[in-house]
C-alpha cells in the first residue's frame, strides 16, 4: 500500500505552546510525523523532547537545524513515532528554555503504508538556511513510492500563505502571528515518488527573510530492503 495520509492538526501560538490534541487514526502501518518550529531568544532554547500518549518520539538529527536570525534563532525539527496509539491523544512538547520561546508552529500528521522498522531514509536527510522568499531540496530518493518532505521557518509572519513548487502537495501553512521580528510562518509539504530517482520540493513564501528548512524521505511499508551477496557480490533486495 503506498503511503497515505490520514489527517494533519496545526497548532501555532506566539508563546511556548506545551500540548494539543491529534488523531493518529486506526490504519495499518500508521507513522506520526510531526514537523515543529519555533523562534527562540536564545540558543539551544528550543524543543528537547516531544510525546504522544506519553510514548516519546525519535528527532531525526539530519533534518533538525537551528540557526541565528538576526536577534533570534529559528529552528526546524523532524520528529516520528512508529505505531502511534491510535484515536485522539495528547502531543507533549518539552522546551529546553519554555521562557525564551517566542513563537511556536506545530504540524502533526498521521500517515499510514509507512515502514515500521525504518520510516526514514537514513541517507536522504537534509538541511539548508539562508535569507530569501524560496527554498527547495533536490535529493535523490531510495525508494519507491515514497515521500519527499520538507519544512520550513521563516522569520515573520507575512510569510504565510507560502506557495508549494510543482507537484507539491501542501501539509501546512500558517504563522504563529503578524509580527515580523517575533513571529514566523511554517509551510510543510511533500512529493510523492514513483520510482527511486531524483525528485525536488520547493516552497516559496510571501517575503523575502530568514529560513530554516528540513526534508527527509519516508519510506513505504513495502519498500524493498537491499543487501549484498558477499559470496557472489550481486545485489539481493526483498521486501520487509
Amino acid at each position: 500500500m503506498a503511503l497515505s495520509e490520514h489527517t494533519t492538526t496545526l497548532s501555532a501560538a506566539s508563546s511556548a505552546t506545551a500540548s494539543f490534541s491529534h488523531d493518529s487514526g486506526t490504519g495499518s502501518n500508521r507513522l506520526l510525523m510531526l514537523w515543529a518550529t519555533t523562534l527562540v531568544d536564545n540558543t539551544g532554547s528550543g524543543i528537547t523532547a516531544v510525546t504522544y500518549n506519553s510514548v516519546s518520539l525519535t528527532n531525526v538529527t539530519g533534518a533538525s537545524l537551528e540557526v541565528a536570525f538576526g536577534g533570534r534563532f529559528g529552528e526546524t525539527q523532524l520528529w516520528y513515532l512508529i505505531a502511534p496509539a491510535t484515536g485522539s491523544n495528547t502531543v507533549a512538547i518539552t522546551y529546553s528554555v519554555g521562557g525564551d520561546v517566542q513563537s511556536a508552529c506545530f504540524a502533526a500528521t498521521a500517515l499510514e503504508g509507512a515502514h515500521q522498522t525504518v520510516p526514514v531514509s537514513a541517507t536522504v536527510v537534509n538541511t539548508n538556511s539562508g535569507s530569501s522568499d524560496t527554498t527547495s531540496f533536490t535529493e535523490t530518493t531510495g525508494s519507491a513510492n515514497s515521500w519527499l518532505v520538507m519544512c520550513g521557518n521563516w522569520q515573520g509572519g507575512d510569510t504565510d500563505p507560502f506557495a508549494p513548487g510543482s507537484g507539491d502537495t501542501e501539509l501546512a501553512d500558517q504563522a504563529s502571528g503578524a509580527n515580523t521580528f517575533l513571529d514566523h510562518g511554517h509551510t510543510v509539504l511533500y512529493q510523492s515518488t514513483t520510482t527511486a530517482g531524483s525528485y525536488t520540493v520547493a516552497t516559496t513564501a510571501t517575503a523575502s527573510d530568514n529560513f530554516v528548512a528540513g526534508a527527509a524521505e519516508i519510506i513505504e511499508a513495502t519498500a524493498a530492503t537491499v543487501v549484498k551477496d558477499m559470496i557472489g557480490g550481486g545485489i539481493i533486495a526483498f521486501p520487509r
